[in-house]
């Protein structure tokens, strides 16, 4: 019943963008939310016009940043990240093609957990949606491969 009220709230959240990226985003929504709710995470699910974000077991740190060129600078940003066994999952659609200087997809190593970016074009090539998956280095391994194939499924 857990697993059904989720998928109802999923499905009733979805943002109207009035391109293949909507439908896209409401398929994709549906198979991260069983993957999450199949491995009894109480997800938390904030859908807005602009992005979905599944996440579970989060809180707020203090992140140097980095450039390109792996420049750390002194100064420090607050940053909401995975702890050890938690993750967030942020997907954002986009108009156009992918056109970014990133060679998707790839993983991120980050000092306090990993994060997989990726992007999945709409069936025109016209837009896509651009996806990121943050974990803590305590989820379990078949987790993180099982909402990384929700996400890379055509």
């Amino acid at each position: 019943m857990k697993a059904f009220c989720w998928a109802l709230l999923l499905l009733f959240a979805t943002p109207a963008y009035g391109d293949d990226s909507d439908e896209m985003l409401t398929v994709l929504r549906g198979r991260l939310l069983t993957v999450a709710t199949k491995h009894n995470y109480a997800v938390q699910i904030d859908s807005v016009p602009d992005s979905l974000t599944i996440s579970y077991n989060t809180m707020a740190y203090q992140i140097h940043a980095t450039d390109k060129i792996g420049t750390v600078p002194d100064t420090t940003h607050e940053e909401i990240g995975p702890k050890v066994n938690g993750f967030i999952l942020t997907v954002v659609p986009q108009k156009g093609p992918y056109r970014g200087a990133a060679v998707l997809p790839q993983t991120i190593a980050r000092p306090n957990w990993k994060t997989f970016v990726t992007f999945i074009p709409a069936d025109d090539n016209q837009n896509h949606l651009h996806i990121t998956f943050s974990y803590g280095r305590k989820v379990p391994d078949r987790t993180v491969a099982e909402l990384t194939a929700a996400i890379e499924k055509k």
